[in-house]
């Protein structure tokens, strides 16, 4: 996060000081605490977790965190969405929008919300930033049961090929355990030719510990992010008691199952009725027509915001088309349907999400006959294959084989590499 690069500039002298010349560990140490409790900052962290001595072993998790100065934590933990702030902590999953967790508590702090409503939450950054102390034990809300004791374990200069930078570790323990911890802050200045990266931060938490007898060993990576927090709709959202209920319900169908034979409504001239489309009758065999080797559906919910998750979802479908065809010829026809409610049917705004599709996702010239004769949009009730397969979801990409199974059901924030994946399973 650049922002963050920047209000790092006030440490850079202790940080990156004249090669040759550190700074104090227990200093720097609480120089960046007090960055982190004081100020405005956004990142991802990765968690990589090994148990035992087996290699294989490994775990990987990711959470987005973002903090304001006065105890205000906003966290993206996969699909589940929190704020926290002093008395008050809400949650929704992002792919529910009829739920809602909140719970008021006059007088709690952010961290003892979060850790009486979430299960354990290993994140050392944001336990030390609402600590306020960089002995802080690295699971939040646990301020005052444990805290490290940290000393120095290592400083050194990095060079690099367009630049250097100073490389600290720390090194620490509780006094109640043999628990080992270590934590090693990087920062990187440049050369002229790259004055972007001047300040860049990188840095690494570990935790080594014991648990039953098997030893388990906690890395955390922190990477500064420079992206905004998108506010959490609450309206008509209805409450539920715990955080764990806030899930959609299982899908009806998914990949492994058959495309049920639905029916879904065209779109075209000034009819939201015209004539009527199945999705599975682009596999049928014509003499002279190739046929798709792939169907994608782009499953998109009509609401307040559906133009931007179309042209989010198109574009994610266009770069999975690319990247399920380089280094092949794979035939694929993208169509996005409109799913809806008993109150969203709006023939202009329709037509409108038509020509956004068009302008964003090519045709596919090997299939000529096969993408003239299927129409450029189609609407149906999201009951009878949204809610199916994703339910509650703003949107699903749904990828079919040409015996009608489906082969993959993606959410709008999968990789266009995932979709490329099931596409070209859908082709073999």
């Amino acid at each position: 996060m650049r922002r963050f690069a920047l209000i790092l500039i006030g440490l850079l002298p202790s940080l990156l000081a004249v090669r040759g010349t550190l700074a104090e560990p227990p200093e720097l140490l609480t120089e960046m605490a007090e960055t982190l409790h004081a100020t405005t900052w956004a990142a991802e962290v990765e968690v990589f977790t090994a148990e035992g001595a087996v290699e294989g072993s490994i775990s990987r998790a990711k959470l987005w965190v973002w903090h304001e100065p006065g105890g205000v934590v906003r966290l993206a933990i996969g699909h589940i969405h929190i704020v926290a702030s002093p008395g008050r902590l809400i949650a929704v999953h992002t792919n529910n929008p009829k739920l809602i967790f909140e719970t008021v508590e006059e007088g709690a702090s952010a961290a003892s919300l979060l850790a009486g409503n979430l299960p354990p939450l290993w994140c050392p950054w944001l336990a030390v930033a609402l600590d306020g102390d960089p002995s802080a034990w690295p699971r939040v809300g646990s301020a005052g049961a444990r805290r490290v004791d940290w000393a120095l374990g290592g400083s050194g200069i990095i060079d690099g090929p367009t630049g250097g930078g100073v490389k600290h570790s720390f090194h620490g323990r509780p006094a109640d355990s043999d628990d080992e911890l270590t934590w090693t802050i990087t920062v990187m200045h440049a050369d002229a030719a790259d004055e972007e990266a001047d300040g860049r931060l990188s840095q690494s938490y570990t935790l080594k510990t014991t648990v039953n007898g098997r030893e388990r060993r906690f890395n955390f990576v922190f990477r500064p992010l420079d992206a905004a927090w998108k506010p959490i709709d609450s309206e008509g959202r209805q409450l539920v008691s715990s955080i764990s209920v806030l899930a959609p319900a299982t899908p009806e169908i998914g990949p492994d199952d058959h495309l049920p034979p639905i029916v879904a409504s065209v779109v075209a001239n000034d009819d939201l009725a015209v004539d009527t489309w199945r999705p599975g009758q682009v596999f049928e065999r014509r003499e002279t027509e190739r046929r798709p080797q792939a169907v994608v559906l782009a499953l998109i919910r009509a609401g307040g915001e559906t133009e931007d998750t179309l042209r989010t979802v198109a574009t994610l479908v266009r770069k999975a088309e690319g990247a399920a065809k380089r280094g092949g010829t794979v035939s694929v026809l993208a169509r996005p349907i409109v799913c809806t409610g008993t109150r969203d049917l709006d023939l202009g705004r329709f037509k409108r999400f038509g020509l956004m599709w068009a302008g964003a996702v090519d045709a596919d010239p090997t299939i000529p006959e096969a993408e003239a004769r299927t129409p450029g949009l189609a609407w149906c009730p999201a009951s009878l294959l949204l809610d199916r397969v994703a339910p509650g979801a703003d949107a699903a990409i749904v990828v079919v084989d040409r015996s009608g199974w489906i082969v993959g059901v993606h959410p709008p924030d999968a990789t266009p590499e995932e979709i490329a994946e099931s596409i070209k399973t859908a082709a073999r």
